[in-house]
């Protein structure tokens, strides 16, 4: 999957993931990519061809939320516009074939895909 997106989108960075539980996609094909482009972040599926939806890329628009199922202390990284949305949960995806567990450098390498800095969305222990 990541090696099909590679090829179709070469040159931009890559969030690898998963749609959190009640996202659009079956338990099958939970697995996702966002592409982040100039001006927008495109999300694509497990088999896909062409993007299932875009979000533009807007300030302010990357952000952290508390995941609905996970227990405490799991959040999911959304990325929105204001009309349209994608709510991702990171994990390397080249850690299949069982879905891993994201780990905070997870979030650190998405985020920094976006542009972001991952200090900015993240506590720390230490």
């Amino acid at each position: 999957m990541v090696q099909g997106v590679e090829r179709l989108r070469p040159g931009w960075p890559l969030v690898l993931g998963q749609l959190p539980q009640g996202g659009r996609a079956t338990a099958k094909s939970a697995a996702m990519i966002l592409v982040v482009m100039r001006d927008v972040v495109e999300v694509w599926g497990y088999g896909d061809s062409a993007p299932r939806w875009t979000v533009r890329r807007v300030p302010g628009g990357v952000s952290l939320t508390r995941a609905g199922v996970g227990g405490p202390g799991v959040y999911d990284l959304q990325v929105s516009d204001g009309e349209h949305a994608v709510k991702i949960r990171p994990c390397d995806l080249r850690r299949l074939p069982a879905f891993p567990m994201s780990r905070q450098s997870d979030f650190e390498t998405a985020l920094t895909a976006l542009g972001e800095e991952p200090r900015d969305h993240l506590v720390t222990s230490g």
